[in-house]
């Protein structure tokens, strides 16, 4: 049974940060869409993006609720290694602007 799926609007520069306006948010998001978890330095590597940027892009990716970290491992050093997945949400990219007419808008049926 599928489980029920929340529709967030996002609108940068709100509550949602902007976090999906940015390059490397939108390569993590991607990542983890074809990954069912993985590590800061998992991500960093694949992805041969600074660790401190990848950290800083997941904490406003779980700040607009898109990313959860919610698994972890212990390193051999004892620290606490989370493990980040994409959250369960539907998310919709569309012009700003969208007719009536538009079929995007008749599938959606959302209002202008």
């Amino acid at each position: 049974m599928l489980s029920p799926r929340k529709t967030i609007r996002f609108t940068p520069g709100r509550n949602s940060g902007s976090a999906p306006r940015n390059d490397t948010a939108r390569k993590i998001l991607d990542f983890l869409s074809k990954e069912s978890s993985a590590s800061e330095t998992d991500i960093a590597k694949r992805l041969k993006v600074p660790l401190s940027t990848i950290h800083y892009n997941l904490q406003a990716l779980m700040k607009a609720n898109l990313v959860e970290a919610e698994e972890f491992h212990y390193s051999q050093k004892g620290k606490e290694i989370l493990h980040y997945s994409l959250a369960n949400k539907l998310i919709i990219i569309a012009p700003k602007k969208m007719s009536s007419e538009s079929s995007l808008f008749r599938v959606l049926c959302i209002s202008p």
